[in-house]
């Protein structure tokens, strides 16, 4: 998940992703209407999707407080190490040592 995606989740801020709508992150959010996702043709629709959804502001607010809750449910430090662990294991060539993090996530 983008590194700024974060930040706008911690401050139940609502999310317009500008991007590919069946992609990862688009889906997560997708998941919980916790965001609207604008496609590759973007500049032709985005002030109709932007005009609308600005002007509602529970619904701003209630995509923030989604996203939140989403993301608190679905993400831990263990999960996050559990997931990078695998990651790391799965690729054995890698000559990545992560003893530390096996250990939380046991």
């Amino acid at each position: 998940m983008p590194s700024k995606l974060h930040g706008i989740i911690a401050t139940e801020g609502p999310t317009l992703l500008l991007g590919h709508a069946k992609g990862t992150v688009a889906c997560r959010l997708a998941a919980h209407d916790a965001a609207i996702t604008i496609g590759s043709r973007w500049p032709e629709t985005c002030g109709h999707t932007i005009r609308p959804i600005s002007a509602d502001r529970v619904r701003l607010k209630a995509m923030g407080t989604s996203a939140r809750r989403a993301f608190e449910a679905n993400s831990s430090a263990p999960s996050g190490l559990g997931a990078w662990a695998e990651l790391v294991t799965a690729h054995p060539g890698s000559g990545v040592s992560i003893p530390a993090a096996e250990a939380i996530v046991r």
